[in-house]
């Protein structure tokens, strides 16, 4: 069975409504909308404490196309 991808809409929707996931792996071609996400994220869901510790971002730099 294939797993369904949600889009950027279905992870705010969820998102704003206090239902959270306990991991966000967020990846794709469009740095905006994972940056959209991530910022909501850390605007509004976690604490200050929780992003010290809860809060780990890391962009991929020089991806090689071949």
């Amino acid at each position: 069975m294939a797993k369904q991808e949600l889009t950027c809409d279905d992870i705010l929707k969820e998102l704003r409504a206090k239902q959270y996931r306990p991991i966000y792996y967020l990846m794709g071609e469009e740095s905006y909308y994972i940056d959209l996400i991530a910022d909501y994220i850390t605007d509004n869901v976690l604490t200050d404490t929780e992003k010290e510790f809860n809060l780990t971002v890391v962009y991929e730099i020089g991806r090689a196309h071949v």
